[in-house]
Order: C-alpha cells, then sequence, then structure tokens
C-alpha cells in the first residue's frame, strides 16, 4: 500500500472559495499526501481555473458531466483508492486548514486506533450542540498529545481523515446530497467510531449556507466575530437628532456594537434645530446617504450588540434582498410597526416623493404608513433579534420633556391620525367600528336578536370600558375607533330593534353623519329630528320624516347613527357634552354634538327610510305613533310658518 495520504478535493461553483482553501491545502500537503480533485460539473469558471493549475501536489482531476452530489463524488473517490491506501483525508472547497492540518490529524488518528473518522476543530454549530464548549461538555472525551478526542455518532465531511476499509457505497437522492455522509456514519451505527479532534483548528468559509447566517448560528458568529464581512452589503445609518447627548450615545453605541468593520457603514447625524420634524429630518439625510441601505434610529436609541448584521441578515431573506426590516426597539414587541429600521433605496421606487417617511407628517403616523406600504408590496420583515434600546419616556412612564410634548401633542397625534387615514382612504381603505354606548350593564333581548339577523360587514366591536354616564361612554368609544384607526363609526344604542339592512344602509351613503328615523319613547313619541339652532330648533315635519328619503336636518339623535370619522378629527375634545341653558332646559350629548357639527359646516342626515323600534315598556313604532295621535286627536304636522316657529324643549 501507498504511504501517502490520498486527500479527496470536490468543487462545486464558489471559485472565489475553491482559490483560498485549494491554496491552503497544497502547503500543507508536502510529503505527506497527494490531492485527487473532483469537479462536480460547476459553471462559475471553476473548471477553467482548475485546467489552467498545476502542481506536483494535484495527483488527478476529474470532471464530472452532471453533478452527482457529495456521496457520489466520495464513491467516485473510493472506488480508485480503495484496496491501495489505508487512510484518506477529504477537505472541501470552502474549507481552509494550516500547513501542519494533515500531519497532525494523521498522527492522532494512527495513535488511537479504534477511531474510524475523525474531523478537525472549526466553528462548530449542530442539532445538539450550539458551539464546541457544548460539545465538549456532553460527550466522552480522551487526551491526545496535543489535544483532545470528543466522541460523536457521526462528524461532518469536511477537515476530515480516516480508514479507507471502513468507507462503504453512499447512497444518496436529490433530498441529501449534502447530508449524506454524515447519513452513512448514522446508518452503520456501532460499527464504526466517529470523533473530532481539537488539537488542529480549520476555518469553514461556507458553514451557513454560501455566507448567508443562519438563526441557530449567528449568534455563535456574532460572539465569535467570524463574520463574511466581504459579503456584508455597506449601510448608511442616520440620525436626525434634537439631542445632542443622546445622539452622541448613539453613535458611541453604533461603534461598539456594530461588530462589523467601521468601513462597513457610515453614520450621518443632523440636528433638527428648526424642529422641521422628524419626516422631513428622513428625507434631507437619505437623499445624503451614499449607500442603497439605510438604517434610521432615533437620539433616543441605544443599539444592541450585533443589530447590523442581524439586521442585514432579515434583509437577505426578503424577495431579491430588498425591503424593510423591523428593527425591535421593545416600544411595539410585534411585527405590526417599524419604528426604526433598515430599508433598502429600491424601496423609495414605490413610495410617494422617493420618501421613506411621507414629509406631509408632523411627526407620528409615518412610521406605520411605511410599514403598510411595505407589507402590501410582500417586503416587510420584523427582526425580532436586531435589537436596540428605546430610552423613550412613554416605556418608563416618565414625564415628557419640551420636544417630547410638542411632537405628541393632542394637535399634532389629530393631525397625523387624520392625513393617515386620509391616504389610506385614498387606497381604497375602510376600517368599520361599530359601538354599543351601554350605560348599564343589561340589553333586551329583542335587540339581541335584531343585531344577531342584522346584515354586517366586517367590522371592529367597540364596548364601553365601564357603565357611566352617556356622554362619557360615547367619548370612550370614539377614542377607541381612533386608536382602532377606524375610516367609520356607527353607534348603536341596546334599547332599539334594528331592520336586518340598518348598516349597508348607513354605509351606502356617501355622508360625513348619517342618522335614522327613531322615535322618543315618551309621549309624543315624535321623531328625533330637528332643524334651526341650539336652542331654537323646530320639528321636521311629519311628512318628511315618513317619506322614505334622505332627508337634511340640523340635529337628530344618536341612538343609530353612522360618522365618517374625519368629523372627529375636526372637533376638539370632548366631542359628547351634556348642555344647560340658564333658564333650566338641558340639551342632551347627541344634540350638542349635532350643534358642533353644524358649527363648521358638517351636513347631517337621516334616512327615513330605516324604521328603528325604541324599546320602552313597549315598542314604540310608526305605527304606534300614528295610532297615539289619533287617539289623542292630534293633527299631522305640517311645515312650520317662519313666524309660527316655536322653540322645542329638549
Amino acid at each position: 500500500m501507498s504511504e501517502k495520504i490520498p486527500i479527496l478535493f470536490i468543487t462545486y461553483n464558489r471559485l472565489d472559495f475553491t482559490k483560498k482553501s485549494l491554496g491552503s491545502l497544497i502547503k500543507c500537503v508536502g510529503d505527506v499526501g497527494e490531492i485527487h480533485i473532483i469537479d462536480n460539473n460547476s459553471k462559475d469558471g471553476t473548471k477553467d481555473f482548475l485546467k489552467s493549475f498545476e502542481h506536483d501536489a494535484i495527483k488527478s482531476i476529474t470532471y464530472n458531466e452532471r453533478n452527482v452530489g457529495v456521496g457520489g463524488a466520495m464513491n467516485q473517490f473510493f472506488d480508485v483508492i480503495r484496496g491501495h491506501y489505508k487512510y484518506f483525508a477529504k477537505v472541501d472547497n470552502d474549507t481552509v486548514v494550516p500547513k501542519d492540518w494533515l500531519e497532525r490529524m494523521i498522527n492522532a488518528l494512527k495513535q488511537n486506533e479504534d477511531v474510524d473518522f475523525m474531523q478537525s476543530k472549526h466553528y462548530f454549530i449542530s442539532h445538539d450542540s450550539k458551539d464546541w464548549n457544548d460539545l465538549v461538555k456532553n460527550h466522552e472525551t480522551r487526551d491526545v498529545a496535543g489535544g483532545k478526542l470528543i466522541f460523536r455518532y457521526s462528524v461532518g465531511g469536511s477537515a476530515i481523515v480516516g480508514k479507507v476499509s471502513k468507507v462503504g457505497y453512499l447512497s444518496e437522492n436529490d433530498d441529501n446530497k449534502l447530508v449524506a455522509w454524515s447519513n452513512y456514519q448514522i446508518k452503520m451505527g456501532d460499527k464504526i467510531k466517529s470523533a473530532f479532534y481539537d488539537g488542529v483548528f480549520v476555518d469553514i468559509l461556507d458553514i451557513d449556507d454560501y455566507n448567508k447566517l443562519n438563526n441557530d448560528c449567528i449568534e455563535y458568529h456574532i460572539e465569535t466575530g467570524r463574520l463574511s464581512y466581504e459579503f456584508m452589503p455597506d449601510v448608511s445609518i442616520i440620525i436626525p437628532a434634537i439631542r445632542e447627548d443622546g445622539a452622541k450615545k448613539c453613535i458611541e453605541a453604533i461603534k461598539k456594537n456594530a461588530v462589523v468593520p467601521e468601513n462597513k457603514y457610515e453614520i450621518l447625524v443632523e440636528y433638527d434645530h428648526d424642529r422641521i420634524g422628524c419626516p422631513k429630518m428622513v428625507k434631507r439625510l437619505t437623499d445624503k446617504a451614499k449607500h442603497n441601505f439605510v438604517m434610521f434610529l432615533a437620539d433616543d436609541t441605544m443599539p444592541e450588540y450585533g443589530f447590523l448584521p442581524r439586521a442585514m441578515r432579515h434583509m437577505d431573506a426578503l424577495p431579491g434582498g430588498w425591503g424593510l426590516v423591523g428593527l425591535n426597539d421593545g416600544l411595539n414587541g410585534s411585527e405590526s410597526l417599524a419604528t426604526h429600521w433598515l430599508a433598502s433605496k429600491e424601496l423609495l421606487d414605490y413610495l410617494e416623493n422617493r420618501e421613506f417617511f411621507f414629509t406631509g407628517y408632523k411627526h407620528t403616523q409615518c412610521d406605520l404608513e411605511l410599514t403598510d406600504k411595505a407589507k402590501a408590496l410582500g417586503r416587510y420583515i420584523y427582526a425580532d433579534d436586531a435589537r436596540i434600546k428605546h430610552n423613550h419616556p412613554f416605556k418608563e412612564d416618565l414625564p415628557l420633556d419640551a420636544d417630547y410634548e410638542r411632537i405628541y401633542s393632542n394637535p399634532v397625534q389629530l393631525h397625523d391620525r387624520k392625513l393617515y387615514l386620509t391616504r389610506r382612504k385614498a387606497d381604497g381603505y375602510r376600517k368599520l367600528g361599530i359601538g354599543f354606548p351601554i350605560t348599564d350593564m343589561k340589553v333586551y333581548t329583542s335587540f339581541l336578536v335584531s343585531w344577531t339577523l342584522m346584515q354586517k360587514p366586517d367590522f371592529t366591536l367597540l364596548m364601553p370600558v365601564a357603565p357611566g354616564p352617556i356622554e362619557i361612554i360615547r367619548n370612550n368609544l370614539v377614542v377607541q375607533a381612533i386608536n382602532d384607526r377606524c375610516t367609520h363609526l356607527i353607534m348603536m344604542d341596546t334599547d332599539q330593534v334594528y331592520p336586518v339592512d340598518t348598516v349597508t344602509k348607513l354605509m351606502s351613503h356617501d355622508k360625513n353623519a348619517v342618522g335614522t328615523s327613531v322615535h322618543r319613547r315618551y309621549p309624543p313619541f315624535d321623531n328625533i329630528m330637528y332643524r334651526g339652532k341650539l336652542g331654537k330648533y323646530h320639528h321636521v315635519p311629519d311628512d318628511e320624516c315618513f317619506s322614505g328619503e334622505l332627508v337634511e336636518v340640523d340635529a337628530t339623535g344618536c341612538g343609530c347613527i353612522f360618522f365618517n370619522m374625519d368629523v372627529f378629527y375636526d372637533i376638539p375634545y370632548p366631542w359628547f357634552e351634556v348642555r344647560r341653558f340658564s333658564d333650566g332646559r338641558v340639551v342632551g350629548e347627541d344634540i350638542d354634538f349635532c350643534s358642533k357639527l353644524r358649527e363648521i359646516d358638517y351636513k347631517i342626515f337621516v334616512d327615513t327610510s330605516i324604521e328603528i323600534g325604541h324599546l320602552t315598556t313597549m315598542e314604540v313604532t310608526r305605527s304606534f305613533y300614528r295610532l297615539y295621535k289619533e287617539v289623542k286627536g292630534f293633527e299631522w304636522r305640517a311645515p312650520p310658518d317662519e313666524s309660527e316657529k316655536l322653540d322645542v324643549k329638549i
């Protein structure tokens, strides 16, 4: 038998890796080994490189006409060397070995004749060992001169040495080409013995699928600093700042925790001295960014260790490697919103005015719109492991400074929320909220039945936080609808009986406020439909109330009413209030709100085709109202003359 050690070197594309690994292998061969190369039909210039490469250490080169997989190439190799050699070695084209690798590995194997296959130490990741120390802790070990053997049921296929006599035929199919060697060892069970040897270290360039760091080993690679920086794109980190001390701390944290060389990123900081707002500052800094990938951080953030490569790994998982990656700032804790983010400039082609944050916003909602746009394109991913510490006073329930007070004031919030809904509605977005202003803990069975049978589109049900005064409950329902980003709101009292088509009819009108025909539940049981001004209302004539038409009014009850949410952004809180006149008259919260709508020229309508029963000790309906008038001898109410208009007591 030959005294030299045959070394199998398998190539398949990845020419840059082949150049590095083959060069290191040749340097370590010396008089100890000989190299047998098998190329699995590479398409990237590897064949031309191998044909032009000559060295005495290379014994043979085989060019396969098709990719037979790792197992197939190993079968070819063993068919040639079986019966002529006692030991063999194998190095893949993604593995860099030191110059004493072969000699030390063979010596260790010869000193441990009960071992059949031995792999060198590397950055070990597997399903049952998170790192090398964990591997040593959980497996049997044996001291060897200059190192330690760690016994495990199988070892990997690169940078290994072994006994030729212990290798049988490796069968594989298209599903397991890259794991055939491990499968063979597992299949053989107690017939073979495998071990790792930590006396010599090798560097595996592609331990993670062509340098794309996967979930199983990202932590290990970041902690050891073993990242393939050359494959990571450069990033522009933008910080629109107000607080100089905060920006300084953010920059320090970036440099400390990026774990990639500083030439892989630039930091752009600009102070908003004129308080033009975050969206405009982001636009300004993005225009200055020289790299394709832009990361937005605020001056109250502290990026944590490894944030940059983790975020880039998620970006690489998006189709084509571009889109929006939401960072985990501990404030949202879900995939819903990219408060701080990494984005690629390709995304700008799909955004209005090529702005990551639409500059019509003052401060809020711009991040939500950006997230919405990216999600609609199928290009959003939330990076839970790319963490930043967000030193926001909301998180700790701390008092707000003047700048926080300004950007989170009610006027700013309402402006931005209304703008967000306006822009979303222009894209076809609709979200209906239906609120029950329940003032106690019970509802009528007849209401429940009519509600159950009612035709309803998709909606969000809004319920009072707790029983209480009606005006407080109505205001709370509006707040819920705003927070839930509803575009429209229907309030429905639970002491009424509704037709099946109530909701669909209300939604069919392109109006800002549409009520329904509801009778009072006490004499004279008239419809709550008025014209005039607060304190000087007169009833709408009965003919109009019973017309079945859409009737314009100046005030109506809110027992069942449909609102465009815009009206609540244009009227300051509180929307609903009980008003008391000096003469003792009391105006309900619903009539008072109608007066506020009319003061800013919002029109109010009533769909008189929707006949709603108002529950008292009996159900007050149209027929009941007609009967009541006949019994009492009341005339049908006609339109009043101007001189005869009377104040209506409410």
